[in-house]
């Protein structure tokens, strides 16, 4: 069920309804319908939630199937990288800087979206870079809610990738003239 009233947005759904053939259930997958947020330059994440984190992360969205994470050839790979200030004052600049892996396709990039404008570089030696300025990220003492941005983009791995090659990588979150925030 998804409603939208005014500016607010609900949406209802069913998780663990179907079962496997082992007997277990499946979990996550609560994404499967639009989520109010067709209007040009908006973007909306809903997640499944997992415990308490770090508010700035990188996720690799596709999990990939088994125990192993197995990523099939050619699989597109959506990435989120979440922030939030959790300074004492508003972020008028953030950066991300993403290096992203060797055994990911850079013609297959696609940037998705973000909570906030911003315009991005992939710069050389795979370096994928998100700029949010002006952002004016208010921090999370003021206004949690509005302290959190996030931006998304999907990758293919390459082509005749050898079975069992890993695919790592971490983004740098600049708040302003801060050191870097390391992802996981």
């Amino acid at each position: 069920i998804l409603s939208k009233s005014n500016s607010a947005i609900s949406t209802s759904a069913i998780e663990a309804c179907g079962t496997l053939p082992s007997g277990g259930f499946t979990t996550g997958y609560l994404n499967n319908f639009a989520l109010g947020d067709q209007a040009p330059y908006i973007s909306t994440y809903c997640g499944e939630v997992k415990a308490a984190y770090d508010p700035n992360d990188k996720i690799a969205v596709l999990e990939g199937s088994g125990i192993a994470h197995i990523i099939e050839p050619n699989d597109r790979i959506p990435y989120l990288v979440r922030f939030q200030n959790t300074g004492n004052d508003t972020a008028f600049k953030i950066v991300i800087v993403d290096t992203l892996s060797q055994n990911l396709d850079l013609s297959t990039l696609e940037i998705i979206g973000a909570s906030h404008p911003f315009t991005w570089d992939l710069l050389r030696h795979n370096i994928l870079r998100f700029n949010f300025f002006p952002i004016k990220l208010v921090d999370s003492t003021s206004n949690e809610p509005a302290s959190h941005g996030y931006v998304k983009y999907a990758i293919k791995t390459k082509e005749q990738l050898a079975l069992g090659s890993t695919i790592e990588n971490t983004a740098y979150i600049y708040f302003d003239f801060n050191p870097a925030i390391v992802t996981n």
